[in-house]
């Protein structure tokens, strides 16, 4: 069990001095691979760097702006590109476990759910095949509940890997996510398919990355599903460093 962070937030700091600033607190970053951490951007910085830290990386594919269940055959090419190019910049540089986000629905498909599940399937398949290349686990995340989101359920993530290889493609379940979307107890029961586990709180209205313990998430069932995981990290979603380096003594004491 080890105990990460990852934070949009940290996306608007030079790598270098992001790096700097986690200091020892945690043994993993999931860094999030936009603006100032695209990773096809930071190949060089991340070899000569990452050797004099005592800190595991795991990526999280970008997402901003780009759309895998795009009906746009452009804009689903850009998708790709971007996702791909970022997989193969990371495998590069040892990174083995990366974070993807499945797509979303538009102003035209949100009528037509299943239509968009489709693209979102086919370009997933264009990516599974760089990353079995590489050797890199795919850990699909699940959405919050929202007229534009997909894969908010259990069945819908599976679905989108159905027939991929488990040792490519897994699950990364978000705690945050799944209390909106009133997934909670399908995912934890389904716990040997979770591959990266995020955690945060909220009411259950708002992705408000909240310190664990401080909103509605069940935390008790979560500690109780972990062991059946094939999660070796517990990633903390947080608004800022601040409240991760507050957060970290909670979280490690829940999973004592």
């Amino acid at each position: 069990m080890r105990f990460g962070i990852s934070s949009p937030a940290f996306c608007t700091t030079p790598f270098p001095d992001m790096l700097e600033s986690l200091g020892g607190d945690f043994e993993v970053w999931e860094l999030i691979g936009e603006h100032e951490h695209y990773v096809p951007s930071l190949r060089e910085k991340i070899q000569d760097l990452m050797p004099s830290y005592d800190i595991i990386l795991q990526l999280h594919l970008p997402f901003s702006d780009i759309n895998l269940a795009s009906v746009i055959p452009e804009a689903r090419e850009m998708a790709l590109r971007f996702t791909i190019d970022s997989l193969v910049a990371g495998a590069d540089v040892g990174i083995r476990s990366m974070t993807l986000h499945p797509g979303t629905l538009s102003s035209v498909t949100w009528r037509d759910r299943g239509w968009a599940l489709e693209i979102a399937k086919r370009s997933i398949r264009d990516i599974d095949r760089a990353a079995k290349e590489r050797d890199v686990r795919i850990n699909l995340e699940n959405m919050p509940f929202g007229k534009f989101m997909l894969g908010n359920t259990l069945e819908e993530l599976l679905y989108l890997i159905e027939g991929l290889d488990e040792d490519t493609w897994g699950l990364c379940y978000d705690t945050g996510h799944g209390l909106i979307s009133g997934q909670e107890d399908v995912f934890l029961d389904s716990a040997e398919l979770i591959t990266n586990l995020h955690v945060h709180d909220n009411h259950g209205s708002e992705d408000s990355h909240m310190i664990p313990g401080m909103g509605c998430v069940n935390f008790d069932r979560i500690v109780q599903a972990y062991p059946l995981m094939r999660s070796e990290s517990i990633i903390f979603e947080t608004n800022s460093l601040h409240e991760g380096k507050e957060g970290l003594p909670r979280l490690m004491k829940m999973f004592e």
